[in-house]
């Protein structure tokens, strides 16, 4: 296997073999490794694919199988939207062992471009520091990159410009608020958001390079190289050549199950997913995940929105601690809202708090504190809300 310092040749290692590979997270906890190799292990003997672990929040054991043919159809388009070519440097701040990652690396073999590798504790695990990394990509000429919503706001919280080389920057992994977005942009980075699954092999859509001649939030663009509707209960559906190949999950009773998910229609091959959203031409609207819609004393609330809010007020109220909003059930509400806080950081939370009951509805409001050790996330900054709200009620 080539090793991380190999700089040089890293984005060309699994796109000219037909070898499968399972890249896995070398910092989860023994145990846990050992589980998704039984289920990697357990799963089809597919050729030429690479299988990574879900990033989902719902901490439920789950691979999916991607093949670099379907890795590699992305990342030609992805490349076409951005008119990258062998001249770029792109600059690999998230780990490889997710879609976000691995997909810089398909870009970068499609393009000839340069791959720079931000630093690393361990193989695959980005040692993130923001002050550093504008140091990294100056040094380095980077044109190119892609962050997720964390490290944006670490950039804007250090109050840190953007580097003369660098010429996009995608945005996915999560909700980005206008806000944040606003910010950024004032700071000088080119700012894309983006909007992406793992089944799909990185991006269904994302701001256009002529958005950056404004400053005004950027629509979505579908990329040309899916096609996308919704069902009849307001779900996104994808048709592509960059759809998965299929998952392997654990059922109920322990046993290990294999599902290609796409489902045949007389217009071809679709994939649905989770989220709300609506299409107009080739713009894209989302409306948040199913999953991310409860209710509060009868009142819908769009647990995403909410997020951005949250996201919103931390920026306005310059909070440098760790926190997070998170659902707690609730027999009298159906559920209520709270404010989880990692105890050994520092930072205001009750002005936050207060910040943020302004600006969202009554109902919404967020009605407790609790202090945890640490508040749990993926590598792409997403909050484990399952292990968060276990944290919290024990």
């Amino acid at each position: 296997m080539v090793k991380l310092e190999d700089k040089k040749v890293r984005h060309m290692f699994y796109w000219n073999s037909v070898k499968t590979h399972f890249l896995l997270n070398p910092k989860l906890p023994h145990d846990l490794k050992e589980a998704y190799f039984r289920l990697y292990q357990k799963s089809p003997q597919l050729s030429s694919h690479i299988w990574i672990t879900s990033s989902g929040t719902s901490g439920k054991l789950k691979i999916v199988a991607l093949s670099k043919e379907a890795l590699l159809h992305s990342a030609e388009n992805v490349n076409a939207h951005l008119q990258s070519n062998a001249s770029d440097v792109w600059a690999l701040a998230l780990p490889e062992f997710h879609v976000g990652g691995l997909g810089i690396l398909a870009r970068a073999h499609a393009s000839g471009a340069q791959v720079k590798v931000f630093d690393r504790i361990d193989e695959g695990v980005v040692n993130w520091d923001p002050r550093r990394f504008v140091l990294f990509c100056d040094e380095e000429n980077v044109t190119l990159t892609s962050l997720v919503p964390t490290q944006i706001y670490d950039l804007v919280s250090h109050n840190l410009s953007c580097p003369a080389n660098i010429r996009a920057v995608f945005v996915g992994g999560g909700a980005l608020s206008e806000l944040l977005y606003e910010k950024a942009r004032s700071l000088g980075w080119p700012v894309l958001p983006t909007y992406g699954l793992t089944e799909c092999s990185s991006q269904v859509a994302s701001a256009s390079l002529s958005s950056l001649e404004n400053e005004e939030f950027p629509f979505l663009e579908i990329l040309p190289h899916l096609e996308v509707k919704k069902n009849e209960q307001g779900l996104l559906q994808f048709k592509s050549k960059s759809l998965l190949t299929g998952v392997s999950s654990l059922d109920y009773l322990g046993e290990v199950q294999f599902v290609d998910p796409k489902y045949q229609a007389d217009d071809g091959i679709w994939f649905s997913s989770e989220d709300r959203g609506e299409c107009d031409g080739k713009r894209l609207f989302l409306f948040g995940r199913e999953s991310d819609f409860i209710k509060i004393s009868g009142e819908s609330v769009d647990f995403a929105w909410l997020s951005r809010a949250f996201q919103a007020a931390k920026i306005q109220m310059r909070y440098t601690g760790d926190a997070a909003l998170v659902s707690i059930p609730d027999e009298r509400k159906g559920f209520h809202i709270a404010l989880a806080v990692n105890k050994f950081c520092y930072g205001d939370h009750e002005c936050l708090l207060d910040y943020l009951n302004q600006h969202v509805p009554p109902f919404a409001k967020a009605e407790e504190v609790y202090k945890v050790d640490e508040i749990p996330r993926t590598p792409m900054g997403k909050v484990l809300l399952e292990q968060l709200r276990s944290k919290i009620l024990g």
